[in-house]
């Protein structure tokens, strides 16, 4: 596709690995706390009788 060998979509692709590796740890930080709070949005929906939740994680950036 004419669109990757753009300036544009190079300077892009270049970018996109140091990008991921900065993003990923502090997504994996966040997602016990959100997993938390869609389930206990679920059981409130659903009426669970015990919810487990996980402390909540705060990440500096």
């Amino acid at each position: 596709m004419a669109y990757y060998e753009s300036p544009p979509a190079q300077s892009l692709l270049a970018k996109m690995p140091a990008y991921t590796a900065a993003v990923t740890p502090k997504l994996g930080a966040l997602l016990p706390a959100l997993e938390a709070d869609l389930e206990a949005a679920f059981c409130e929906e659903i009426g669970c009788e015990t919810v487990k939740r996980a402390p909540a994680t705060t990440s500096s950036p």
